[in-house]
């Protein structure tokens, strides 16, 4: 009887140790304002870490998230959100805030034309390879995207992928390249008042994901659920086509079914009369939408732990109910 005490004593402090040890597990994102990296902060949150996200704009990140500002000195705060001002371009920087910190996630995104993507990109790669040098980090998490192969390296946004994930593979600590599929928020970007916009036929099919979905993949990665050094393809669970999936968010958010297709051209005229760099982006991730494949084709039988599990119906039904 006694030694079965003790070995429920003994169970009961391993998972009392493990319990510690996950509340404890403090995770650097970098990028934890964008449209995949909110729902990343939100679910690390919900799971027991705590997150600390480096903004150049901290009061803002505040107003948005709450939380604590902490200094630059590498500080902890008694908060489930900590929040640091640095540039995540800068090596210092992300050095100062990974102060503490077990791991690291890595979402940045600037829709603008090649240099400004290239300079973000490859910089914060670039910083974050020297940060961790040394630092025993348990794991380094890449958002790349389904789009990226060597297929399609002409086109700068597949290009500032590549080099970018072949640094956080090459890099001091233990890494993942999370290449993840179309988000089906994404959709909305291409809704103008209730009607949807396309460029050319678009006809690819797609695994549409919900980032809160993503965000359950980066989490259970920091969990220590997957091994790392390894490329994963998070996705939804249906192909769509842009027609298909455009539609189906048309009629069951906005109560309408209205698309506009344009010639893929339209956005080489326009960049051409008005040079703006968020059209160059635009045009490069036209191309994508309409020639490339995702990832799926190489896709292994593993990537299956990291398929997520809502619809596209699903996703419409909660943004319906969001918009009453």
């Amino acid at each position: 009887m006694a030694s079965q005490a003790g070995l429920g004593l003994s169970r009961f402090a391993n998972l009392g140790d493990a319990l510690l040890d996950q509340l404890t597990k403090r995770i650097l994102i970098l990028g934890g304002m964008g449209a995949l990296g909110q729902p990343v902060v939100r679910r690390l949150i919900s799971d027991g870490f705590t997150v600390r996200l480096l903004s150049r704009e901290p009061f803002n990140t505040r107003m948005h998230f709450g939380g604590t500002i902490i200094s630059n000195e590498g500080e902890m705060a008694m908060d489930a959100i900590e929040i640091i001002e640095g540039d995540c371009r800068r090596a210092f920087d992300v050095s100062t805030a990974l102060t503490g910190c077990s791991g690291l996630h890595v979402s940045v995104k600037v829709s603008e034309g090649a240099d400004s993507l290239q300079a973000l990109e490859s910089r914060t790669a670039l910083a974050v390879a020297e940060a961790v040098k040394g630092r025993g980090l348990d794991l380094v998490t890449y958002t790349s995207c389904s789009f990226v192969n060597e297929e399609f390296t002409d086109n700068f946004i597949v290009k500032c992928k590549l080099d970018a994930e072949q640094i956080y593979i090459d890099n001091d600590a233990p890494w993942m390249v999370l290449r993840v599929a179309q988000p089906m928020e994404y959709l909305r970007e291409f809704n103008q008042f209730g009607v949807g916009i396309k460029f050319g036929e678009m006809g690819q099919a797609h695994h549409w994901i919900a980032s809160s979905d993503y965000a359950a993949v980066v989490a259970r990665a920091h969990r220590g659920e997957f091994d790392p050094n390894q490329v994963l393809y998070p996705k939804g669970p249906e192909p769509y086509t842009f027609d298909r999936a455009m539609g189906t968010y048309l009629l069951n958010v906005h109560n309408r079914a209205n698309m506009i297709k344009l010639p893929r051209g339209v956005l080489s005229v326009a960049k051409k009369l008005f040079p703006r760099p968020h059209l160059q982006y635009y045009e490069a991730m036209m191309q994508l939408l309409n020639d490339a494949p995702e990832g799926s084709h190489r896709i292994k039988g593993h990537d299956e732990q990291v398929r997520g599990r809502t619809t596209l119906m699903q996703w419409c039904a909660q943004q319906s109910e969001l918009r009453q």
